[in-house]
């Protein structure tokens, strides 16, 4: 359990790297494109420049002011030496970009193969003690209470279902759970039907009322 605990902490550390790294990464994409932005604002200058310059050109030749031409070509040379520093960044900024990728490509990798791991441990973990739990004596006691409950839950209903739908005839010695409806039947005989009103061969008058069956003749009640 000790080393499961470490392993999980172990996990834990390698997704806040993973998310370290990521984080990282978005502020490296970030300033990637300000300094691609910024780049397409120099080369956006640096073409009015070169407009503004081969127009001045033909006002210099014009005018002949080589001196501003000169100060053109040096802030032109500027611009240009900006332009090359600021490919250089982008371009370092754009292998530090590779660079993340791979190692966060390698420490998803490794996060997965760790969870992977993790998970097959604490299912086998689950896998022994739920072994352990169906050898003990507290899962036997717990089946032994469902299953009384079950049956008597089932016989209830059992009984229930059979009381309003079936005739039992119950002599000394003998019990016909099938007999023909509304038999004849001798004294002393205990009969359960849905009739209303049945007289049987002994001249017994029997009547159903209120869930119990009397014999009117001789007054004697049969649940």
């Amino acid at each position: 359990m000790a080393q499961f605990a470490a392993e999980m902490v172990w996990g834990g550390e390698v997704i806040n790297h993973l998310t370290r790294a990521r984080r990282e990464l978005n502020v490296t994409l970030q300033s990637f494109d300000v300094v691609l932005e910024h780049h397409t604002e120099l080369e956006m200058q640096l073409a009015d420049l070169d407009a503004i310059s081969a127009q001045e050109e033909r006002a210099f030749e014009v005018k002949g002011l080589m001196a501003e031409k000169e100060a053109l070509a040096a802030d032109k040379e500027a611009l240009t030496a900006e332009k090359r520093a600021v490919e250089a960044e982008l371009e370092a900024l754009t292998i530090k970009k590779t660079t993340v990728e791979v190692e966060l490509d390698d420490n998803r990798a490794r996060a997965e193969a760790e969870i992977k791991c993790l998970k097959a441990k604490a299912e086998n973990a689950w896998g022994l003690g739920k072994e352990e739990f169906l050898k003990s004596s507290e899962f036997d006691n717990l089946c032994m209470k469902k299953s009384l409950a079950c049956f008597e839950c089932g016989f209830k209903s059992y009984v229930a279902l059979l009381r309003p739908i079936f005739v039992f005839r119950c002599a000394p010695g003998k019990w016909d759970p099938d007999p023909p409806p509304y038999a004849n039947t001798r004294l002393g005989d205990w009969v359960v039907t849905e009739a209303v009103n049945i007289k049987t061969s002994s001249g017994t008058f029997l009547k159903r009322k209120k869930g119990r069956l009397e014999k009117s003749a001789f007054g004697t009640e049969i649940p």
